[in-house]
C-alpha cells in the first residue's frame, strides 16, 4: 500500500512554517533570525526532492524527504531559547508517515529520528538553560510520538495484508469468471441464466435457438405471447402453447427435465431437449434464485432413431409376409401322401419349427419398432399362463427342470391376450434358457379391482428361477434391446437379447411395470404389475 508523500509533506511543512511564524510573531527571540532561515529552507527542499520523486518513481526520494523532515525539526527543537518542548511534535508527521509507509524498517527510522531531535537541545547548548521538568517534556512528548509510530506501523501492517488479501481474493475472482465464462461460451448446448432482476446470461448456442431467446420482464412472462417461430411437441405436430414452451416456462422459474421441443421455421425445424433448474444466489433471500436453462440439439438422433425404427418396421414386415406363407404351404404339405414317409415328417418338422422361430424373432422387431397397438379385451389371465406353460412343459423335463404354475382358478382382466401371451412365453422362455437345474416358478396374482365393480382387475405376474444369474451392471441393461449377458455369450445360449425389451415395451403400453431381481449364481426374478382397466 503506497500513499503519496504530499499527503505527509504537505501538514509537516505547513507545521514548521506556523511554528517558525508562531515564534517570530509571538517571541522574536525565542528562535535566531538565521535558524529561521535555515528551517524554511530545508522544508523548502524537502518539497523540491518531493516534486522529483514523484515524478521520477524514485523511492530513494522518500528517505531523503523524511531526513530533510527531520533535520527541520531538529533546528526548530534544537535552538529554542524560550524551551517550547511542544516543538518535538515536528517529528510526528514524518515519522509516522515512514513507519506506515516503509514497515518495522520505516518504524525503526522513525523513533530513531523522534529519540535524535529530541537530545539536540543538548548538543546546541540549549538544554542545559531549561530546567528538570521542561527535560521530561520532551521525555514524554518523545514516548507519546514513538507509540503513535508503533501504532502505525501496526496499522499499516493490517492494512498491507488486508489490501493483500483484497488483491488475491479480487484477482481469483477474475481467474474463476473468466474460467466460468470460457466454459460458459465453450458449451455446444444452448446454455442461458435468467437472473431475478431481469439480466440475462446466455452463450452463443442460446443466442441461435430458433425461437429466440430474451428476458422477459417479470409481469409479462404469465401471459407471454407466442413465439416468432412455431414450436411443437415432442410429436412433432402439436402446437405447444405460449405458456407451455421450454424457454417462457424456464422464465417463470419451472423446474423440468429432458422436455422435447421442436421449434423454428416448418422447413428447417429442430429438435430441443430442454431442461430447467432453479439456483439460490448467495446475495438473494426468499425467492431471489435464478433459473439455468439448456437445450442441445437433438434432430440428427431423433430423425436417426426414427429412420432406425421405420427401417425396422419395413424390414419385418417384408419378412413376416414370406415366412407366413411359407408356414402356409409346410402345414397344407402335412396333408399329402409323401408325409407318412418317417424321414420327410422330420424333415419338415425341423423345417416348421425354425420357420416359426424366425418368425417370432421377426414379430420382436416389429414390436420394437413401433409402438406397441393393443387390442384389449375382457381376458383370463390365469388361463393364458396355463396355455403357455403347457407349451413348455415338454422343454422343461427334457432339461430336467421343475415347471410349476401358482395362480387362482380365474384372473379376470382387460388386456391384450396376444401380448400376455408374449409376455409370459419371453419371460419363461428367458428362464429356461438361463437355467441349468433347479425350477422356473410362475405366479399370477389379482392385486386390485375397478372401484364399484367386481371385474376386471390389475394382477401381477411372477417368474422366479434357480438359473446363472446376473451381475448388478448386467442388471441394469437388462431390458435394452440386443443386450446380452457375458455369461450367456460365453455359453453360447441363443438369443438375440430382444425378448426382454419387447415384454417391457407390451407391459408400458398395458400401463404397467416390470423389475428384475438377480444374484449371480442364485438366479433371477422377475415382477410384471398391470393396473386394472376399464371394459
Amino acid at each position: 500500500m503506497r500513499i503519496s508523500v504530499w499527503v505527509w509533506l504537505v501538514p509537516s511543512a505547513l507545521f514548521v512554517v506556523v511554528t517558525c511564524l508562531g515564534s517570530i510573531l509571538l517571541e522574536p527571540s525565542a528562535l535566531p533570525a538565521r535558524v529561521v532561515g535555515a528551517t524554511l529552507g530545508v522544508t523548502l527542499a524537502a518539497a523540491v526532492v518531493a516534486a522529483v520523486g514523484e515524478r521520477s518513481g524514485r523511492r530513494g526520494a522518500q528517505s531523503l524527504v523524511l531526513l530533510l523532515l527531520l533535520t527541520s525539526a531538529a533546528l526548530v527543537h534544537g535552538f529554542d531559547r524560550a524551551a517550547i518542548g511542544s516543538s518535538l511534535l515536528l517529528t510526528g508527521m514524518p515519522a509516522g508517515w515512514t513507519a506506515f509507509e516503509r514497515g518495522a524498517r520505516g518504524a525503526v527510522a522513525g523513533v530513531t529520528g523522534i529519540w535524535a531531535v529530541a537530545v539536540t537541545p543538548h548538543l546546541t547548548g540549549q538544554g542545559a538553560a531549561h530546567d528538570s521538568s521542561q527535560r521530561w517534556d520532551d521525555v514524554l512528548v518523545g514516548i507519546g510520538l514513538t507509540s503513535m509510530v508503533l501504532l502505525t506501523w501496526y496499522a499499516g501492517r493490517v492494512l498491507r495484508q488486508a489490501q493483500s488479501d483484497l488483491v488475491a481474493r479480487t484477482r481469483s475472482l477474475a481467474r474463476e469468471a473468466a474460467t466460468t465464462r470460457a466454459i460458459f461460451d465453450s458449451v455446444d448446448a444452448a446454455l442461458a441464466v435468467f437472473l431475478p432482476d431481469g439480466h440475462l446470461l446466455a452463450n452463443g448456442p442460446a443466442a441461435d435457438l430458433g425461437h429466440g431467446l430474451r428476458a422477459l420482464p417479470a409481469p409479462t412472462r404469465q401471459h407471454a405471447a407466442a413465439s416468432a417461430y412455431e414450436v411443437v411437441d415432442a410429436d412433432g405436430v402439436t402446437a405447444t402453447a405460449p405458456a407451455a414452451q421450454a424457454v417462457l416456462r424456464a422464465q417463470r422459474g419451472e423446474e423440468f427435465s429432458g422436455l422435447v421441443q421442436w421449434t423454428g421455421p416448418r422447413e428447417d425445424r429442430r429438435a430441443l431437449v430442454c431442461s430447467a433448474r432453479r439456483i439460490h444466489l448467495g446475495d438473494c433471500d426468499g425467492d431471489g434464485g435464478g433459473t439455468v436453462f439448456v437445450a442441445w440439439d437433438a434432430t440428427d438422433t431423433l430423425d436417426t432413431a426414427r429412420m432406425r425404427d421405420e427401417f425396422l418396421g419395413t424390414l419385418t414386415h417384408e419378412l413376416r409376409t414370406p415366412l407366413t406363407a411359407i408356414v402356409g404351404y409346410l402345414d397344407l404339405h402335412d396333408e399329402l401322401e409323401h408325409t407318412d414317409r418317417p424321414a420327410a415328417r422330420t424333415y419338415l418338422s425341423g423345417v416348421r419349427r425354425n420357420v416359426r422361430a424366425l418368425a417370432d424373432h421377426i414379430e420382436d422387431l416389429l414390436v420394437t419398432a413401433r409402438p406397441a397397438e393393443l387390442a384389449t379385451g375382457l381376458v383370463d389371465v390365469a388361463e393364458i399362463a396355463e396355455d403357455v406353460l403347457a407349451s413348455s412343459v415338454e422343454r422343461a423335463h427334457a432339461s430336467g427342470l421343475a415347471l410349476t404354475l401358482d395362480t387362482p382358478t380365474s384372473v379376470p382382466a382387460v388386456a391384450s391376450d396376444a401380448a400376455l401371451r408374449q409376455v409370459l412365453h419371453h419371460l419363461v422362455d428367458n428362464a429356461l434358457t438361463y437355467t441349468e437345474s433347479g425350477s422356473v416358478a410362475v405366479e399370477v396374482a389379482p392385486t386390485c379391482r375397478l372401484h364399484g365393480g367386481p371385474a376386471p382387475t390389475g394382477f401381477s405376474i411372477t417368474v422366479t428361477d434357480t438359473g446363472i444369474g446376473m451381475t448388478e451392471h448386467e442388471l441394469g441393461r437388462v431390458f435394452d434391446r440386443f443386450y446380452r449377458t457375458e455369461e450367456a455369450v460365453r455359453r453360447v445360449l441363443p438369443g438375440l437379447g430382444m425378448g426382454l425389451a419387447v415384454t417391457r415395451q407390451l407391459v408400458a403400453a398395458h400401463g404397467g411395470t416390470i423389475t428384475a431381481r438377480s444374484t449371480p449364481g442364485v438366479g433371477s426374478r422377475f415382477h410384471v404389475t398391470i393396473p386394472p382397466r376399464g371394459a
